[in-house]
């Protein structure tokens, strides 16, 4: 563990000045106060997460945001197993901000703690110290991929608490031992008498009641819910159009605002002249916002159409980012041995290794762009300010967070803030941000009692995004004679997410918070066998505003350290995937994955003329998966005609969704690894629509293969993110089989022809 990682444990639990360090050791509550989910006439609750209908139908608590990702349904279905539900008799609803829903594992996952720290002593006391950082304020949020992975426990101990109550209050009501009691679909049972009751017969009484004993959890082996492919609880409403997003909020009385960005990146308003807009129908205001300016009307498309002809200029910033600038600044940074350079990893001795190698060393500098999040629904947020209260209407990732922003943008305080939470369009980390509701809250200042629905048109939204930042990452392998790498040294010359999104949000910490995680995940994890490994990141310079993109850092360092292998495999004349398997001896996830996928692709079958095959294999997120990417020569350059996947996420708790979710993040990743690229020209970011920041056609969709390694042993991972980051080097593989020359070392890999 690094001093680092204790002392940002430490600090995660920094509550109004001081440390609470007694929470470290306390186990937390699990199950919750039933005020916590809140009280409905006609339901009994029976804890934080449960609430029984006199019908017998149960609503379950779900903190987390609907992204589409699925989890609504698995979150639901841990109670659900649990409490011994009929699938058809659950519902969910988003209960109201409490500490019970905070997501600990998001902090958990930044704590930065190696591979080698293991599990026990000290790393489980800064894993604990860094929840408690979440719990402590009640931080309730979505990403990471780690919605299941932070309800595994707590919800269906929740489950197995109510089901408890549920079976002591039948057993009391017959006057018999709970021991003699048994619960199925809904029902308490007594075998011996025949009698039953349900769930919503007996709640009122089982809520009167405390656990005579601690509940225990089902075993794999009764499971009637998980693990099996239930119906996804949001599809239905999502096909017949009955689900509600942020776009669609109607609150009475709502008017709308439509936003012009200054046109340089940190750019404000300079001055502006509203006269001649506020004379035209419908408008009724002109407001400046951070980063730009509102014009507010009566239909959206006439705020649209006023900002047209809006007498107003920008400030232009001193430093104006530019692309070019910034690569050659970065290839600068990854050569300077002089350059600041934070270590996040470092085994063995590499002077010493690659002194011990006397052979080949290969180099390589793999460049990536800066990538726009371009999500369907637009950047939107519908604010209202009324006697001293303010109602948020929104999709959005980080419910807490915006309460307490919206709450220093309206001149308030947090508890009169109401989020009313919508399902989201989409987001892949962008709806994280809160420029949006600054915006919409300060907009709405303006027109006390007025509901305000704020839009960014499409070109908006991807010229002033929160990019994946731009990276270049030079690796440096010492090879011995039978081409195994002994001395690996690993440069990641990158801008900061977390550092850029505590500027935003909190900057008299940004500054104290570098080294930051995110820019070596994948990389400081690095699963191959060498004895010597450093991984280091300098920090460079952005330009712009960088933010979460889905996978995050991984995007990034899996395409440098797998093409790197595919590099290495190559030099020593070996198959990538027989030469990932030697030095995987000791990973026996990684080789799960890598044989499945491998025999589904058919790997050891002879390609025919004009086709390329590549291979990765990648760990993020609690999950591992493997991928095989097939091309075929065409006239105009090359194209995808198959992806294969296997992926181990521990226990699937809801096979189909992962391999939705899977072929999802395949195809997200492979649309960038193609085309993604947002440019930047004297600060100026020049995109339109999804013309010129293309996504993948269903034209160009190949046919995807995903199949599933289970490991029950383990604990659920992550899987809303995992498909992404390894398509990149075993398309780059593939096409560079191809072709003759140097491997493909720079995204998006269309710029390159072959």
């Amino acid at each position: 563990m690094q001093r680092r990682t204790f002392l940002l444990g430490l600090a995660s639990v920094g509550v109004g000045g001081g440390l609470v360090l007694g929470w470290a050791g306390q186990p937390p509550d699990l199950t919750g106060d039933p005020a916590a989910f809140g009280r409905i006439l006609g339901e009994t609750t029976l804890n934080g997460w449960v609430r029984v209908a006199a019908d017998g139908s149960v609503t379950v608590a779900v903190p987390r945001a609907d992204l589409g990702q699925g989890a609504t349904t698995t979150l639901a279905a841990l109670v659900a197993e649990e409490m011994d539900l009929d699938w058809r008799h659950v519902r969910v609803e988003m209960p109201p901000q409490a500490r019970l829903y905070a997501n600990t594992t998001m902090l958990v996952d930044g704590t930065a703690l190696l591979p080698e720290a293991g599990s026990g002593g000290m790393a489980d006391f800064v894993r604990q110290l860094a929840a408690n950082g979440m719990r402590l304020p009640g931080m309730v949020a979505t990403g990471g991929s780690t919605s299941i992975r932070d309800g595994w426990l707590p919800m269906r101990s929740a489950g197995a608490a109510a089901r408890q109550l549920l079976l002591q209050a039948a057993a009391a009501h017959w006057q018999v031992e709970p021991a003699s009691c048994h619960t199925e679909e809904g029902r308490v049972l007594h075998a011996v008498s025949g009698r039953s009751l349900g769930y919503g017969e007996v709640a009122p009484a089982a809520a009167r009641l405390s656990l005579a004993a601690q509940p225990v959890l089902r075993t794999r082996k009764d499971w009637r819910l998980l693990g099996h492919d239930l119906p996804r609880l949001d599809i239905p409403g999502k096909v017949n159009g009955h689900a509600a997003y942020g776009l669609d909020a109607q609150p009475a009385g709502l008017v709308f605002a439509a936003v012009r960005m200054a046109p340089h990146a940190g750019g404000e308003v300079q001055r502006v002249n509203p006269d001649h807009t506020l004379g035209l129908p419908g408008i009724l205001a002109v407001v400046t916002v951070p980063g730009g300016i509102a014009v507010v009307a009566d239909q959206w498309w006439r705020a649209q159409q006023a900002l047209g002809g809006l007498d107003v200029s920008f400030t232009v910033p001193a430093q104006r980012a530019d692309s070019a600038a910034l690569r050659a600044r970065y290839r600068a940074l990854a050569a300077d041995a002089g350059a600041t350079a934070h270590v996040h990893r470092k085994v063995g001795d590499q002077a010493e290794a690659r002194t011990a190698a006397g052979h080949q060393v290969v180099e390589s500098d793999v460049e990536l762009p800066f990538l726009a999040h371009a999500a369907l629904e637009p950047v939107n947020c519908t604010a209202r300010l009324a006697d001293g209260q303010c109602e948020v209407w929104a999709g959005h990732q980080m419910p807490t967070v915006l309460r307490w922003v919206a709450a220093k943008a309206a001149g308030i305080s947090a508890d009169q803030v109401t989020f009313h939470a919508a399902p989201l369009g989409g987001s892949f980390g962008r709806r994280l941000e809160l420029d949006m509701v600054v915006q919409a809250v300060t907009v709405a200042a303006r027109l006390p009692g007025k509901a305000v629905k704020l839009v960014w048109t499409r070109t908006t939204d991807l010229c002033s995004d929160v990019y994946r930042p731009m990276a270049l990452v030079r690796q440096r392998v010492a090879l011995d004679a039978q081409g195994l790498p002994l001395a690996w040294h690993i440069r990641v010359v990158t801008p900061s997410i977390v550092q850029s999104v505590l500027q935003r949000l909190l900057p008299v910490v940004a500054s104290d918070l570098s080294p930051d995680k995110t820019a070596v995940d994948g990389a400081a994890e690095l699963p191959y066998a060498v004895p010597a490994l450093r991984v280091e990141h300098v920090l460079a310079p952005a330009g712009l505003p960088v933010g979460f993109w889905r996978s995050v850092g991984h995007s990034i360092n899996a395409f440098a350290v797998e093409s790197m292998v595919n590099e290495l495999a190559s030099k020593a004349g070996q198959d990538p995937l027989a030469y990932r398997l030697r030095l995987l001896a000791a990973q026996p996830r990684h080789l799960a994955v890598l044989r499945l996928a491998a025999s589904e692709a058919g790997w050891d079958r002879p390609l025919p003329a004009g086709a390329g095959r590549g291979l990765a294999v990648h760990a993020c997120f609690g999950s591992v998966i493997a991928v095989v990417v097939d091309v075929a020569q065409v006239p105009a350059g090359f194209r995808v005609t198959r992806i294969t996947a296997a992926v181990d996420c521990g226990q699937a708790l809801h096979p189909d969704n992962v391999r939705a979710q899977i072929e999802g993040g395949l195809l997200f990743g492979l649309g960038a690894a193609l085309r993604g690229e947002v440019s930047v020209t004297d600060g100026q970011v020049r995109l339109h629509n999804f013309d010129d920041y293309p996504c993948l056609r269903m034209d160009e969709t190949p046919p995807v293969t995903v199949r599933l390694v289970e490991t029950p042993e383990m604990a659920p991972g992550g899987i809303g993110e995992v498909g992404v980051p390894a398509v990149a080097p075993a398309l780059a593989a593939a096409v560079h089989g191809l072709r003759a020359g140097e491997p493909l070392r720079r995204l998006p890999l269309q710029s390159t022809p072959i």
